[in-house]
């Protein structure tokens, strides 16, 4: 543990080794945010475990797991660009639901209404 890098100082992982976890973890878990969400649990332990100990080592391994997923978060938006219209539709509707359950709720009660 002379670098300071955790993994590298394990037997049978020193050299690129680190790096190329790194990287598959980083394209599985931009997979993962693009379908559901969540790809910061599998890129921040790893980041953790590379990164020197020292007192800034979590902050800075969240920062690099938020940067690092950002291309897979553009391109998920860009994949699912079809779906937008479906959503900006339910999301209008659900909106007027609310609005006029706020509205005939608080009417009916005999209270002035929220909005």
């Amino acid at each position: 543990m002379s670098d300071g890098f955790l993994l590298s100082a394990s037997p049978g992982l020193s050299g690129l080794w680190p790096l190329f976890i790194l990287a598959l973890v980083t394209a599985l878990a931009a997979v993962v945010n693009s379908v559901a969400g969540g790809g910061t649990i599998l890129t921040f332990p790893v980041l953790a475990a590379i990164l020197p100990a020292g007192p800034t080592q979590l902050i800075t391994a969240n920062a690099t797991s938020t940067i690092g997923l950002w291309p897979g978060a553009i391109l998920a938006a860009w994949a699912y660009r079809g779906e937008r219209t479906i959503l900006v539709d339910s999301l209008a509707a659900c909106a007027q639901r609310c609005w006029r359950a706020l509205w005939i709720g608080a009417s009916d009660s005999g209270a002035r209404p929220l909005v």
